[in-house]
């Protein structure tokens, strides 16, 4: 889906600011792509919770990660991985997110081992990816994942949002923590020309 703004809007934006874009260029070295839970579990056809529209996106989410790899940035993998028991356990995700009928094959679905949990086999996924798994929503809530660390420790101060499930898991996923700017959110994947 293409979204183009009128001609009305974009000349608001000039008046206002001056130039149509907030940030006029990223430092890639000090920006990180996060792809938000693009596994199997929906993006497989026939999976406990398909998103068919999530596989459209698949060229440009791995076009997006060769480029910003290419200028020296990182892209981390997010994984959702919860289980109603255990060191992932999040009960209240099934208890009150999920219907009894679904509950089974979504917890199976987000444990570690089920192939359903693997990433999608067509991402461009590389061995100096770090691929975190979250245990909420969010990945920055405190024992959700690891994440912040890795970037505060590979010094990211910018971050670029895509994936699955843009609602939600997404939207949860900007960190409050990035000095210089806001993180950013491509939307259907769609990188700039």
């Amino acid at each position: 889906m293409s979204v183009a703004f009128p001609s009305w809007f974009i000349e608001n934006i000039l008046a206002r600011r001056g130039r149509q874009h907030v940030f006029d260029a990223l430092e890639p070295r000090r920006t990180a792509l996060l792809v938000v839970d693009m596994q199997n579990a929906w993006l497989q056809p026939g999976a406990p919770w398909e998103v068919q529209t999530a596989r459209a996106i698949v060229p440009n989410v791995n076009r997006l990660a060769r480029a910003l790899r290419e200028h020296g940035g990182v892209v981390a993998w997010l994984q959702a991985t919860n289980t109603s028991a255990g060191p992932d356990a999040w009960p209240m995700f099934f208890d009150h997110f999920t219907s009894a009928a679904n509950r089974e094959a979504g917890e199976n679905a987000l444990a570690p081992g089920s192939p359903f949990h693997a990433l999608y086999a067509e991402l461009e996924v590389l061995p100096q990816d770090p691929c975190v798994r979250k245990r909420r929503f969010s990945p920055f809530i405190a024992g959700s994942s690891n994440l912040e660390a890795l970037l505060r420790d590979r010094a990211i101060d910018t971050v670029i949002i895509t994936g699955t499930r843009t609602n939600v898991c997404c939207e949860t996923s900007k960190p409050l923590w990035c000095p210089t700017q806001p993180p950013l959110q491509v939307s259907s994947s769609k990188w700039p020309d």
